[in-house]
């Protein structure tokens, strides 16, 4: 079984899968070695593959490293795809992982892939190659940022549901902000297929099912691409 880590800017993903098949899926505020210990006492893990964007304790490492086969995922890590970023080693691999997750069950196709996370960042793939993406503010972030950059602004949460614009100020900064997500999404998706031509999109991160059917073009839901970028990177490295 192979023990998969997604240590992000708020928490860490944890997953167990079982050749393909993921079996067990959770989040994490810390990741500690007590909470590792009892994951392989659960499982009968083999191989361990960590993605970092926030730094990891070396004890960690080294308790991975001691218990099984064990990757810590960079740019370095062999692949599959080829990369044309011009600043690899600043390359999230948060990033790279859901690229690698929308190759491999799409293998050979070109495609663009949207992760609703803390950020929402863009990532483009074209003929085998990822060309680079776009870093923007996640929607929590910007709910946060009106209220805590403003005076008089109050934090709002979100919520589902056909807000074309607000009528006080609470639903015009929730319209604002879902709204403006939406139309940003569709833009982009807009602009990439009129250079590249048709490609498929791919939705991923906490948020993805949220802004799912607020969507025009068609695309592909997989919350846990990353996940499974990263678990098919240890069947391709085997």
């Amino acid at each position: 079984m192979n023990l998969v880590i997604d240590k992000g800017n708020t928490c860490s993903k944890i997953a167990v899968f079982d050749g393909k098949k993921m079996i067990f899926c959770q989040r994490e505020e810390i990741l500690s070695i007590p909470y590792l210990e009892s994951m392989f006492r659960q499982f009968q893990i083999s191989n361990a593959i960590l993605s970092t964007v926030s730094g990891i304790d070396g004890s960690i490492l080294y308790f991975l490293s001691s218990q099984c086969n064990f990757t810590l995922f960079t740019v370095k890590t062999p692949m599959p795809i080829k990369l044309a970023y011009v600043t690899p080693e600043t390359l999230g691999s948060d990033r790279l992982a859901a690229v690698l997750g929308a190759y491999f069950l799409n293998p050979q196709e070109n495609f663009v892939v949207i992760d609703c996370g803390t950020c929402i960042t863009y990532e483009v793939f074209v003929d085998n190659c990822y060309l680079g993406g776009n870093i923007l503010p996640g929607m929590q972030m910007r709910f946060k940022a009106l209220s805590s950059g403003t005076a008089g602004l109050p934090m709002v949460n979100p919520q589902e549901g056909d807000l074309l614009f607000g009528k006080d100020t609470i639903s015009a900064i929730r319209a604002g902000v879902q709204n403006g997500i939406v139309y940003e999404m569709e833009g982009f998706i807009t602009a990439i297929q009129e250079r590249f031509g048709k490609l498929n999109v791919f939705l991923t991160g906490g948020d993805c099912h949220f802004f799912e059917k607020c969507l025009k073009n068609r695309i592909f839901a997989v919350e846990n691409l990353t996940l499974i970028g990263l678990n098919e990177l240890i069947e391709y490295n085997a």
